[in-house]
């Protein structure tokens, strides 16, 4: 993908050093949904998705915190399975 986001070299370090030691999984571990772009900001089901795939935002936009390329389908996903909660009996 890219190397702003290699964490190290997993054959010298063992991955449980990398995750405590890495600033790039500091940046993933601290990312919160309410941080992403102004999409994600006012949609009703974020924390549903949590913003979606950050790998595919990268691949697509460039930009971890731009929006998932599927963003359109986790939005019809979560519309669809909470529509039952909006039906007054």
């Amino acid at each position: 993908m890219t190397d702003n986001y290699c964490m190290g070299n997993i054959q010298k370090l063992h991955i449980k050093d990398m995750l405590i030691s890495s600033s790039v999984a500091k940046q993933f571990s601290d990312l919160s949904v309410d941080q992403l772009n102004n999409s994600c900001l006012k949609c009703e089901f974020k924390y549903f998705c949590g913003g979606g795939c950050r790998a595919r935002s990268v691949m697509v936009n460039k930009n971890l915190y731009q929006k998932d390329p599927y963003c359109k389908l986790y939005f019809n996903y979560y519309y669809k399975e909470t529509e039952f909660m909006t039906y007054e009996k």
